[in-house]
């Protein structure tokens, strides 16, 4: 799948470029940035994005878009976990967008839609810690690559294997049950799992619950025989 990278070595977030660029720019250009100012995670918090980690953004412009736009950020997931997993590790998608190792999170993604007069662009941005240093602030909920396997990662080939990872998984759309693979895909590193019994934070008290449904926007849970709907933020691993 021919892409082309417009790099930086600091921009306010890779996401906005594109946002800001995407008429003009082709199908599967990716925005790629050694630092971000204004780097951002979901429901407009910021994103430490400094320099050692990848911080880029894919621009889709397809011809038509999935009933499921979610689906982008789903395919990302697990290309990232595929690239984790071939270095022996073992990451799990919390869900619906963060990628964690050993308790604490690794990378993320945000995914926004724009739609045009005529056309569609989907946007998704991929953050995640290789090489730097993680602040001491957030060290007991975030961690980086280089801290896992103490050595440091070449940040080019870094990229050109999670983005293939992501081409070749997002290629499987178009076969007859490819959206369906992507979902099992999906499932199978999934945190947490329908039928499941997690602990949620509630009114800065520790529940357990057991999860019922897996929606796109919040999880549907059994709480003391109340259903609940409980969103990201509020889930513990």
């Amino acid at each position: 799948m021919n892409s082309k990278v417009i790099s930086f070595d600091s921009i306010d977030s890779t996401n906005d470029f594109l946002k800001r660029n995407w008429r003009k720019l082709n199908n599967f250009t990716i925005c790629w940035a050694l630092t971000q100012t204004k780097g951002k995670g979901r429901n407009g918090r910021s994103w430490f994005s400094p320099k050692g980690g990848l911080w880029f953004s894919i621009l889709f412009k397809p011809r038509k878009i999935f009933s499921d736009v979610n689906l982008y950020t789903k395919i990302s997931s697990i290309a990232l976990c595929k690239f984790f997993e071939k270095l022996s590790l073992e990451p799990i998608i919390k869900w619906p967008n963060d990628i964690y190792i050993k308790r604490k999170k690794i990378a993320g993604i945000l995914t926004e839609t724009i739609f045009g007069e005529s056309n569609v662009a989907v946007i998704v941005g991929i953050g995640v810690n290789i090489n730097n240093d993680i602040p001491s602030e957030l060290r007991d909920k975030a961690v980086s690559l280089k801290q896992i396997t103490d050595r440091e990662y070449n940040l080019h080939i870094t990229l050109r294997k999670i983005v293939g990872y992501i081409f070749r998984i997002y290629n499987l759309r178009s076969k007859k049950t490819g959206i369906a693979t992507i979902i099992k895909m999906w499932k199978k590193r999934l945190f947490p799992k329908e039928g499941e019994e997690i602990k949620v934070m509630l009114n800065d008290e520790i529940h357990k619950v057991k999860v019922l449904k897996i929606f796109e926007n919040y999880i549907e849970v059994l709480n003391d025989k109340r259903i609940l709907k409980i969103n990201s933020g509020e889930i513990i691993i």
